[in-house]
């Protein structure tokens, strides 16, 4: 019976959902934002050339919220080359991103 019981449990135990797991906030930017936007938010010279901004910038980081910040990312930013990721991305991915975006003006 003792028996039993342990192996109900555990195939209890077996069946409960696993936590959800945080997004990998550098996975998700090497894999979309990298490219435009580099490894730590200062675009390359061929893509800032065409406006893409360093998200380094005091004065960028200042001029917006985290709800901005997540607006650009998920709905791009018309007249430029920064795409929509709403279809792309899951909502807690999206705020991923945004908290290591507000973290690169830490390191500067």
């Amino acid at each position: 019976m003792t028996r039993t019981l342990a192996l109900a449990l555990a195939l209890c135990a077996l069946a409960r959902p696993a936590a959800a797991q945080a997004p990998d906030a550098r996975a998700l930017w090497a894999t979309h934002c990298q490219t435009c936007h580099g490894l730590k938010g200062k675009a390359p010279m061929r893509y800032a050339v065409q406006g893409v901004p360093d998200l380094n910038a005091a004065d960028w980081q200042s001029m917006r919220t985290d709800k901005q910040i997540r607006a650009l990312i998920a709905d791009g930013s018309k007249g430029t080359q920064m795409e929509a990721f709403k279809a792309k991305l899951k909502s807690a991915e999206i705020d991923a991103l945004v908290k290591l975006i507000r973290g690169f003006a830490a390191k500067k």
